[in-house]
């Protein structure tokens, strides 16, 4: 049942009191802000949102592996469940942690399971009063914290899910411009006003080849130690004299192990922080930093090519 999971206003309130904590107009504001900001996110409750979506995700994984099977109990199925799935399909397999799998999850959870995007994202609304319930943003910012905890098991960056929350924002794309399946499937069939398909997902709509192409993660498949010969000896290129590493993951763990409490968590500040022009230091630190990490991949690569060549001539020689 994820009646634990808090209500839309509040929801609603919380993220709101996130954008006033982060949005100053002037760096004295900003100051005046840095003397009590821990205490103001954590009186908004969005970490404390992002936690119970993780620990509830981490939860369900643990009762799958015990081979129990797992209902979620939600209203229309249509808010915190999709969140709580998505993020269950995350942590138990690899696929959906590259951009394309993410997608297809976003396309077989969120679009496909209706989650109303028109109504929940109006910020083109005709209405004088326009809100945001955001639930999908939770789930974003969720990711974001997976990907601050396991850097090298995910293909993205932070910006490309920067990029898909502004994405989900336009009134453009047929991916997030209904609230159901129905609505596409009408809106497609009339005569009036024929519909396009234009998924979201023709990045190249938006933006320049090297852009998205920026959105993918160096760190992605680097190993998080050297292989093993077994559970207990190191591996000979480790360069450990007699010491067993510690994994980062357990072996035991058919899932990522996500800290999910509070304290752990971090403020997803590049996103929330966006719109302040004086906290926007120069790229080029940025640019530097990526051509480094792209550099120091290829030549990751190039030594286990080199490694896994070296070893099936091994095997070749002993065979013969």
């Amino acid at each position: 049942d994820l009646k634990i999971f808090p209500s839309q206003s509040y929801l609603e309130d919380s993220y709101a009191s996130m954008l006033e904590i982060h949005c100053m107009e002037t760096e004295k504001e900003a100051e005046k802000m840095d003397s009590d900001y821990l205490s103001r996110i954590e009186g908004c409750g969005w970490l404390s949102t992002i936690s119970t979506a993780l620990r509830t995700s981490c939860e369900i994984c643990e009762m799958l592996w015990r081979g129990e099977t797992v209902v979620l109990v939600e209203g229309e199925g249509r808010g915190s469940s999709l969140i709580v799935a998505s993020l269950v399909c995350i942590l138990l397999e690899p696929e959906p942690r590259t951009r394309v799998g993410f997608e297809a999850l976003v396309d077989n959870i969120w679009v496909s399971l209706g989650y109303p995007f028109s109504t929940n994202h109006q910020l083109c609304s005709p209405k004088a009063e326009t809100s945001i319930n955001p639930l999908f943003l939770i789930f974003l910012d969720a990711v974001f914290q997976l990907t601050e905890q396991f850097p090298s098991l995910f293909g993205f960056r932070r910006e490309y899910l920067m990029d898909l929350w502004d994405t989900a924002l336009l009134p453009v794309f047929d991916t997030f411009i209904f609230d159901s399946e129905h609505d596409r499937s009408m809106a497609r069939r009339n005569p009036e006003t024929p519909l396009s398909p234009s998924p979201a997902w023709n990045w190249e709509s938006q933006f320049s080849e090297q852009y998205i192409k920026d959105w993918d993660n160096p760190l992605f498949g680097i190993p998080r130690r050297p292989d093993r010969n077994s559970l207990h000896d190191p591996s000979p290129s480790s360069m450990i004299m007699g010491k067993i590493p510690t994994p980062g993951v357990p072996d035991n763990k058919k899932y990522l192990p996500v800290n999910w409490a509070v304290a752990s968590l971090a403020v997803w500040v590049n996103f929330f922080h966006r719109s302040v022009t004086f906290y926007q230091s120069s790229r080029s630190g940025d640019t530097n930093l990526l051509s480094t990490q792209r550099a120091a991949k290829q030549l990751i690569d190039d030594i286990y090519s080199t490694t896994r060549t070296e070893s099936d001539a091994q095997r070749a020689n002993h065979s013969q």
